[in-house]
């Protein structure tokens, strides 16, 4: 029987003990690696928790300067109130919806004057006043220009002629590309549900219940809806009314009677208004019922920003003297 010498396996003892090492210490730097996402995540989490903590603290001291004595509550017309909690900067600001465009409730007049406020022109502005009407109505049949203008919105479908972008494409109808200048999409009679469906849309056909809805509206753009966003609310309180000392001098000028209905005639009255103020500490103003919109930027000192919004209406019940109408 042949006998090996130890020292003929030497070679491959020492490499397979090489092997073994270059294993354990790749696996030990995946260790490491994923030892440091996790904690790069972990503190991340961290900051977001503190961010969202800080804006949540925020708000509830908002409201808190809202629903308070008259001494001591804080401007209503977007001020900004900056405040420090611990290391963060904060800046909240209060709005009251009183003092937006009610858009549910808008005659024909001031809802012409509303497009046209935000640079609606000829055709298209023609064309956004009926489709909007449309949008709202709970019918079929076309809404024109030829509507009493004492009216109130209605009417259900699309009805003018002119240019303008059609609503976003939804996920039935993401290759639904129509062109605007198709006699058989733009004319009187072609009633909305018909317009919409080929987007897979239907008409509200009634009250829109946020603001950003607009954008279905035929006619309607991300440029005129950012204009229309500060200015316009589906949170008026039904039992109040306008408040032209809380209200954008634009606002203001869009919902005065006697405005005169011309871009300049716009412009000339919200000069007017311009020198409008918030509520001021000593007027007796009840606030229930009234809903304001509160608006918090967080800024950490490490770069870390978080920015939060929301709608509180003051119910005047001391047990619960609010509620959250919006919470994105």
């Amino acid at each position: 029987m042949t006998k090996t010498d130890p020292r003929d396996d030497s070679g491959y003892a020492m490499l397979a003990a090489v092997a073994g090492i270059a294993v354990f210490g790749f696996l030990g730097l995946q260790v490491i690696t994923s030892s440091r996402a996790v904690v790069g995540e972990t503190i991340a989490r961290i900051e977001q928790a503190q961010l969202s903590a800080t804006a949540d603290a925020a708000i509830a001291l908002a409201i808190t300067h809202i629903n308070t004595d008259r001494d001591k509550r804080w401007p209503f017309n977007g001020t900004p109130q900056k405040l420090n909690f611990g290391a963060s900067d904060v800046v909240v600001r209060v709005v009251d919806e009183n003092g937006k465009v009610p858009i549910n409730q808008l005659d024909d007049v001031k809802l012409r004057r509303l497009f046209e406020a935000v640079g609606a022109k000829g055709e298209r502005l023609d064309m956004l006043v009926d489709a909007y009407k449309d949008w709202r109505n709970g019918d079929d049949s076309a809404a024109t220009n030829n509507d009493d203008a004492n009216a109130t919105p209605s009417g259900a479908n699309n009805s003018q002629s002119g240019t303008g972008s059609p609503p976003p494409n939804t996920n039935n109808s993401a290759n639904a590309t129509p062109n605007s200048s198709d006699n058989t999409q733009n004319t009187a009679n072609n009633a909305s549900s018909s317009y919409y469906a080929q987007f897979g849309l239907r008409p509200r056909n009634g009250e829109i219940l946020t603001v950003e809805e607009l954008i279905r509206v035929r006619g309607m753009d991300a440029d005129l809806l950012n204009k229309l966003e500060p200015l316009v609310t589906v949170y008026f309180s039904k039992s109040g009314t306008f408040d032209t000392e809380t209200a954008a001098p634009l606002a203001a000028a869009v919902m005065a009677d006697d405005t005169d209905d011309t871009s300049q005639g716009l412009e000339n009255e919200a000069v007017q208004y311009s020198e409008h103020t918030a509520i001021s500490a000593t007027e007796d103003t009840s606030l229930t019922g009234r809903s304001f919109t509160i608006s918090v930027d967080v800024q950490n000192p490490g770069g870390g920003s978080l920015t939060r919004s929301v709608v509180v209406e003051i119910t005047g019940d001391p047990a619960n003297p609010y509620w959250i109408r919006y919470l994105p």
